[in-house]
């Protein structure tokens, strides 16, 4: 018997956001936040689970002015952690305000057939880079 795996390859993109009154130096309006909370809410009851197009929506509205980042290839945050992802770290972070982090808090996540927990605490630690290569866009 000749079993093959095919492990499909992912593409992280991750910002990191500013808690706080601080001018920061990329900023997330409160509309922008609503318009994206609205989608997401609206995706989640109009699909259960199935895909579907996301339109009229530009996510570039969302971004920081500088688009540098840093990329290493990994693995997945979840079991069974293949090495399989190509992680993109944004360098600028993105300001938000406490109310809009707790509407982001707000957002459920379930997979079919399980109950819908809050997105929350959906990280592992930092691990060690294991002879990974950093490498910068800038």
């Amino acid at each position: 018997l000749n079993l093959r795996t095919r492990i499909h390859r992912t593409t992280e993109i991750i910002y990191i956001f500013e808690v706080g009154n601080k001018k920061p130096k990329a900023k997330v309006t409160t509309l922008k936040i609503k318009v994206l909370l609205g989608y997401c809410l609206l995706l989640r009851s109009l699909t259960q689970g199935k895909r579907a197009p996301f339109t009229n929506f530009d996510p570039s509205t969302l971004l920081p002015s500088s688009l540098d980042y840093w990329t290493y290839f990994g693995s997945l945050t979840h079991p069974p952690l293949h090495e399989s992802v190509i992680w993109i770290i944004c360098k600028e972070s993105i300001g938000i305000s406490p109310e809009q982090l707790a509407q982001f808090r707000s957002l459920l996540s379930n997979v079919e057939g399980d109950k819908a927990v809050p997105i929350q605490h959906n990280n592992r630690p930092p691990q060690p880079l294991k002879g990974r290569i950093v490498k910068a866009s800038f």
